[in-house]
């Protein structure tokens, strides 16, 4: 027997269109505000029904499935028991348009090639439409995401779906793209807009490749500046495009202004940072960036990978087969030896916490779980993706990496990190450099030894104080951001102001206490930096 398809108060449209699976103890109205977004629900059942060749009158429910960093996820149920998902991103959700484009294009790229993921049913780039919002309609994975039973799985069932996660990316890796960018359908895109065909494709195929939908290519005024954000032929051109990037908007745009992380401007002594370094520290790259292209052309090939392939985003039957991947957004495509590394939450580079003889018996499971892990990941990639092996184990390949990743970061408020890896890279340089005819050319960049020392000193105490900003939001019990879950927030937001009294009862002078009112991390705060 099936219920009467549900009428929604305005109470009840209210919770769809708000933020209420967390709570942030810090900045919570502007949280909050980032992430509401109010639709027609009415609406939004009709297109999901019509999707799949139904009437509205078959849909019995809506309710929220999940709330993620950039999206509210929805079910729809039908009468006849088959479930919908429906999408929406957040206000903040960058860039418009045409994030929810190259998502929806890249899934059914993507799908072309064999990889498991959901079927897009109908989608909107526009939030001018019935629905009042970006959608995405589109099937619900059968199956349960990884994360519920990952660190219960047995050893040989573990290893069984990194196998099959390894096959899933040499299947993406051994995909021929003609450049860096992102994946599109031609349709979503104006006329104007740059793009290149994707050879081997049909003639009725309108997949191409376009600009890059990766969020930091947006960010703040970015969207504003009249950027080449690709497609990029040669990996020197994608290399260099993220600095120009930052430059255009540095030149534009940087004030004065503190760290981001509040516990760091002691150590500045509370004084406002100037960009000038960090415009300095990215010229410095783009003199560089040429010389550090790896030769061999299997590492330059263009390819697309999954931007979070965490246990999150893979689900499984109860057979342990993959049964899909979801969450493509922000996907983007890169040369290897950019696009190189074991995905964040199966690799295992090093041991920050070794285990000692007192340590309790699962927390040793667990780090030896995450060695076999790394090493299982390692040796299926050197048995079925040759290139990706290869862009592994090149010499510095992930310090090459990591340089251009932070020419790509936001400023926001030092450069110690992307002038920490040039030092580096110019240490190195023998080691990372492209030989020209035989011969290293010399580094371009000298950094006296006095200036190395200072500098790496300065990084090595902010690090020191970002690693304490941790343990202490660990120990009290909150993310980052300062996301908690509800049941949670009275308690954490007490401890949060114990910590606050603390410091100020340790404070020595009028002048720590008010630096410490006015600056500490767990009170609301301007984000921008400027106070």
């Amino acid at each position: 027997m099936f219920t009467t398809s549900k009428v929604f108060s305005d109470q009840d449209d209210d919770i769809l269109f708000k933020h209420t699976s967390t709570r942030w103890t810090y900045n919570e109205p502007r949280r909050l505000a980032e992430r509401y977004v109010k639709f027609n629900p009415e609406a939004l059942k009709a297109v999901a029904a019509s999707s799949i060749g139904r009437s509205q009158e078959d849909v019995i429910s809506i309710s929220k499935l999940a709330e993620g960093g950039f999206n509210r996820t929805f079910t729809i149920a039908m009468q006849d028991g088959l479930e919908l998902i429906a999408r929406l991103p957040y206000p903040i959700t960058i860039p418009k348009r045409y994030a929810t484009a190259s998502e929806v294009a890249t899934i059914r790229f993507v799908s072309t090639h064999g990889i498991p993921v959901p079927k897009i049913y109908d989608y909107s780039t526009t939030s001018r439409n019935p629905v009042g919002a970006e959608y995405i309609i589109m099937e619900k994975v059968a199956g349960k995401s990884l994360r519920t039973c990952w660190s219960s799985m047995a050893r040989d069932d573990r290893f069984d779906v990194l196998d099959q996660l390894v096959r899933i990316e040499a299947a993406l890796f051994a995909i021929k793209l003609p450049a860096s960018g992102s994946i599109y359908h031609r349709k979503d895109l104006d006329l104007e807009t740059s793009t290149l065909p994707i050879p081997g494709l049909p003639e009725d195929a309108d997949f191409c490749v376009g600009p890059n939908a990766l969020y930091t290519w947006w960010l703040d005024e970015r969207a504003d500046l009249s950027l080449d954000r690709g497609p990029y032929l040669t990996s020197q051109d994608t290399m260099a495009s993220v600095a120009e990037r930052e430059m255009a908007w540095m030149t534009h745009y940087a004030r004065p202004r503190f760290p981001s992380e509040n516990l760091c401007r002691e150590l500045f002594d509370y004084q406002k940072i100037q960009p000038t370094p960090h415009i300095e520290a990215l010229s410095g790259y783009l003199r560089i960036s040429d010389h550090l292209i790896p030769k061999p052309p299997n590492l330059n090939r263009f390819i697309l990978r999954h931007p979070d392939l965490s246990p999150n985003n893979i689900f499984m039957n109860d057979s342990m087969e993959i049964t899909g991947v979801i969450d493509w957004q922000h996907s983007s495509i890169l040369p290897i030896f950019l696009h190189v590394g074991i995905p964040n939450e199966f690799q295992h580079y090093e041991d920050e916490d070794p285990i000692v003889l007192n340590e309790e018996q699962e927390t040793a499971t667990e780090l030896s779980m995450r060695r076999e892990v790394h090493a299982f990941y390692i040796y299926r990639t050197r048995e079925l993706n040759a290139d990706h092996s290869a862009a592994l184990s090149a010499s510095y390949g992930l310090l090459r990496k990591r340089l251009f990743l932070s020419a790509a970061d936001a400023w926001r408020g030092d450069s110690l990190n992307l002038k920490t890896d040039l030092i580096h890279v110019s240490q190195f340089w023998k080691q990372i450099a492209s030989a020209e005819g035989g011969n290293f050319p010399e580094c371009p960049l000298k950094y006296p030894e006095e200036e190395i020392k200072e500098h790496l000193e300065l990084a090595g105490k902010v690090k020191e104080a970002i690693d304490d900003v941790k343990r202490v939001r660990e120990h009290i019990g909150m993310s980052e951001s300062g996301c908690v879950l509800p049941e949670h927030y009275d308690e954490i937001k007490a401890r949060c102001q114990q910590l606050k009294v603390q410091s100020l009862q340790m404070a020595g002078t009028s002048l720590e206490k008010n630096e410490i009112l006015e600056h500490f991390p767990f009170d609301d705060h301007d984000e921008s930096g400027n106070t």
